[in-house]
């Protein structure tokens, strides 16, 4: 069994175990019970499809490159590196 499907038998209002108790012996975290990801921002998304982009023109450049490449439309370093390192975590074409 997977921990998502272990995190979804967790029952918040349960009349005989606390939520503590049940993740114990689920074996989760408890933290991971009340974990709600946020949703990713238009800007982000225009960010990554434009890393995307890049990638797919250019699939030798490194990261560095890739950065200069987008701070020479105008972006952000900061943002620019977060939704690259979100890119390779998810497997993206940027990944491969």
């Amino acid at each position: 069994m997977n921990q998502t499907t272990r995190l979804e038998m967790v029952e918040k209002p349960h009349q005989h175990y606390s939520v503590s108790c049940q993740c114990t012996l689920l074996k989760v975290a408890r933290s991971k019970t009340y974990y709600k990801p946020k949703p990713v921002s238009d800007n982000d998304l225009k960010l990554m499809k434009r890393i995307d982009e890049i990638y797919l023109k250019w699939p030798f450049y490194g990261s560095r490159r890739m950065l200069a490449e987008l701070r020479g439309v105008g972006c952000r370093h900061h943002r620019a590196s977060g939704c690259l390192n979100f890119l390779v975590a998810v497997g993206s074409a940027v990944s491969k």
